[in-house]
């Protein structure tokens, strides 16, 4: 089920319930975690509310999954792999290291997330934006946490840990020079 838009999505799966949103035009305002975390509460209560009075059972997560992806177009200054290092400190290469810059790259790195509330998962890698077919690098930061941890934490408190960490994580990579363009260098009191 989507909006008029397409850029907000519900998906109900067999053992899944997602709430989506994706930037469809360049206009489009990001909603915020806020926004985005409330909707998928409210649908989530509607939907155990529904199961409660089809079958008297309710939802019993068997874990927690929030994702940040982030699209860097040439409208952000990517134009290839090349310039990873004006984006994210970790990748500052010197081409005459290795000869070239790297034609592509796919990286997964996997980090504990705190008060043992599960993982953080950081992928880079290549994309295409579907909209205008344009060459992208796709940034995903991704926390998930088991149902142990979900047994024990509500989805609202655990959601607040999980944003708290991959914007941290984001902050932590990116340059100086991006989080000022983007305007997260103030935000964040750096």
């Amino acid at each position: 089920m989507s909006s008029a838009d397409g850029a907000s999505l519900v998906q109900l799966q067999p053992d899944r319930l997602y709430v989506n949103w994706r930037k469809m035009e360049d206009s489009q305002e990001y909603p915020r975690f806020e926004a985005v975390r409330d909707r998928y509460l409210r649908i989530r209560e509607q939907f155990n509310l529904f199961l409660k009075e089809l079958s008297g059972d309710e939802l019993s997560p068997a874990g927690y999954e929030l994702t940040y992806t982030n699209p860097f177009l040439s409208a952000n200054g990517w134009r290839s792999f090349a310039d990873l290092p004006n984006f994210f400190k970790p990748w500052a290469w010197d081409k005459a290291d290795f000869g070239s810059a790297p034609k592509s790259l796919r990286l997964n790195v996997e980090m504990e997330l705190p008060g043992d509330c599960g993982k953080l998962v950081l992928n880079i890698s290549p994309a295409i934006r579907k909209v205008t077919n344009e060459p992208a690098m796709r940034v995903d930061l991704t926390a998930q946490a088991e149902a142990t941890v979900a047994a024990r934490t509500s989805l609202a408190e655990w959601a607040e840990t999980a944003h708290v960490a991959i914007v941290e994580t984001f902050v932590k990579i990116s340059t100086a020079e991006k989080l000022a363009e983007w305007g997260h260098w103030e935000e964040h009191g750096k």
